[in-house]
Formats: C-alpha cells, sequence, structure tokens
C-alpha cells in the first residue's frame, strides 16, 4: 500500500515517524496530496490542534497498530502491527505530538469517562440522550437531550433538553418538556503531566417545564459549579463537582449546594477492545439555610 512502513534501523521519534508514516500523513503532519498519495481520501491534518487534541495516544497507537476500522475509521489505513512493535508506533506518536504547537488545548487523555451525574471538566463536542426511570411509587421516567459544543481550546457551550414522564395523585400520567438549561464551560487548568483537569461552568435552567404537572421549579435557577478530573495509577480515574443552586425565585425553588465524586478504573477487553469504566459515585446535597441537613 502506499503506507507500507519501511524497513529501519533507528529508533527516534522522527526517523520512525518518516519512514512509516510521512508517505501518506507527510512530512509535517499535514498530509500528502491524494493526487501524490494514491489514496482516495484526503488524510487528516496533524497540525491541527481541533483534531490532533481530541484523542487519547491509546486510540491512536491502536489505530496504526490495528489499522483505521479498530476503531472505525476507512481501511485506508494500514495495520502496522506486524511491521512496527508497539514501542516503535509510540515512538512515532511522540513525533505526531509535535505537530500541533497549542498547548493551550487540553490532551483528550483528560476526557475522563462520562459518569451518571457528576460533571466532567473537559471541554468537548458531543450528543448524548439519557433516560432512567423511578420504580417505586410515584413513579417516573425522565430523560434528557445534551449537546454540547466547544469553543476554542479551553470553552464548550452546552444546551440540556429535558422530557419527563410522572404519575400523578390519581394514578394517570403527565408528560411534557421539563426546564431547559444552557451552560458555558471552560478549562482554566490542565496537565497532561499531572493528569489532572480543573474548569468552572455556569449553568441556567429556565422555567419552560410545567410546574403544575411537576415538570418545572417555576423558576430560573443559576447553578456555578467547578469540576475537577484527576486520572489515577492502574488507569483509575476521579472526577469530582461542587457548587450550588441558586433561584431568582425563592418561594418556589430553594437555595442548595451540591458536591458529587466519582472514582473509577478502566478495564480494556484483550489489547485493542472496548473499554469498560465501572464507579461509584457518591452526591451530596444541603439546602443553604440554618438548621438544614445535609443529603
Amino acid at each position: 500500500t502506499p503506507c507500507a512502513a519501511e524497513s529501519y534501523a533507528v529508533r527516534t521519534p522522527e526517523q520512525v515517524y518518516l519512514s512509516a508514516c510521512a508517505t501518506c500523513h507527510g512530512v509535517d503532519g499535514s498530509g500528502t496530496d491524494p493526487e501524490i498519495s494514491g489514496l482516495d481520501l484526503e488524510p487528516p491534518d496533524f497540525t491541527d490542534c481541533v483534531f490532533a487534541s481530541r484523542e487519547p495516544d491509546a486510540d491512536w497507537v491502536a489505530v496504526a497498530h490495528q489499522g483505521g476500522p479498530v476503531r472505525v475509521f476507512d481501511r485506508m489505513m494500514p495495520a502496522f502491527g506486524d511491521t512496527l512493535d508497539v514501542a516503535a508506533l509510540e515512538l512515532a506518536m511522540a513525533h505526531i505530538r509535535t505537530f500541533c504547537r497549542k498547548g493551550a488545548w487540553p490532551r483528550g487523555e483528560l476526557n475522563l469517562p462520562l459518569a451518571m451525574f457528576t460533571g466532567k471538566a473537559f471541554p468537548e463536542d458531543e450528543a448524548v440522550f439519557r433516560t432512567g426511570a423511578s420504580l417505586e411509587s410515584p413513579g417516573s421516567i425522565q430523560s434528557r437531550f445534551v449537546y454540547e459544543r466547544r469553543l476554542g481550546p479551553r470553552n464548550q457551550w452546552e444546551i440540556v433538553i429535558p422530557f419527563a414522564s410522572r404519575e400523578d395523585a390519581g394514578g394517570g400520567w403527565q408528560h411534557g418538556l421539563g426546564d431547559v438549561a444552557f451552560a458555558v464551560k471552560r478549562a482554566l487548568y490542565h496537565s497532561l503531566d499531572q493528569g489532572a483537569i480543573f474548569s468552572l461552568t455556569v449553568e441556567g435552567i429556565f422555567p419552560t417545564g410545567s410546574e403544575d404537572k411537576g415538570l418545572g421549579s417555576g423558576t430560573t435557577v443559576i447553578e456555578p459549579f467547578a469540576t475537577f478530573g484527576k486520572i489515577l495509577p492502574s488507569d483509575g480515574f476521579l472526577q469530582a463537582q461542587v457548587g450550588a443552586g441558586l433561584p431568582f425565585d425563592r418561594d418556589r425553588a430553594g437555595r442548595e449546594g451540591f458536591a458529587r465524586i466519582a472514582l473509577g478504573k478502566s478495564f480494556v477487553q484483550g489489547t485493542w477492545g472496548r473499554t469498560w469504566s465501572p464507579m461509584v459515585e457518591v452526591l451530596a446535597a444541603r439546602p443553604l439555610e440554618d438548621g438544614a441537613t445535609t443529603h
């Protein structure tokens, strides 16, 4: 293939990259013109930090070792596993990382697994649909669509559209839209060497849901909160969130402080398979008033 690796006698990052990758991806990492390389598609631009910072090294090495389909990329990306060992591919990866010269972009290793309740510190582009049900009486089914969009290296905006069904006192069900939320996040600190990332977020929750049906609070609520992520040894991770809910109308909703912690560990099926990340979350909330109880 056009990207077939040549034999190599030295194992410096640049020389491994030049011998194995430059034919398709270019000496400078910006990609070779398909008319020159003979490819049917344009290779990604490694100098583009928007692209190059998103994924962890482990996924890049998996694609290089096993070929594009191992991470649902094009089959034109061949497997180098029979030619280059993992150590050599990691050297090539080290050189690829030098093409994005802007350190403001948090690395993909800091994009820790999504918890059920605890917020993430990493800014990203993502669309998520989540749903859950309460089996206690009165029953409820709550779903929400979350859309997140990155703005530059450190910022993100997010919209949350909830839908709910709740059992009323008469045994019937009420259905409808809940309180829509809009949030802006900024990563204030990130360090791959320290394995840590810290962000601040301000979220506005608006009274779009019916208060009479129990689907909304009836008032706008502002939620400022901080989120922190930490990579732990042996593929472990810690995520924490601390914040407060501050309603405009305190007769409709009370002020509340909250804290959430998620602790987990990731497991990979085989060497290149799926990743599973079981975790335990601890949630705490306390009304911001004298004599209140912490739950």
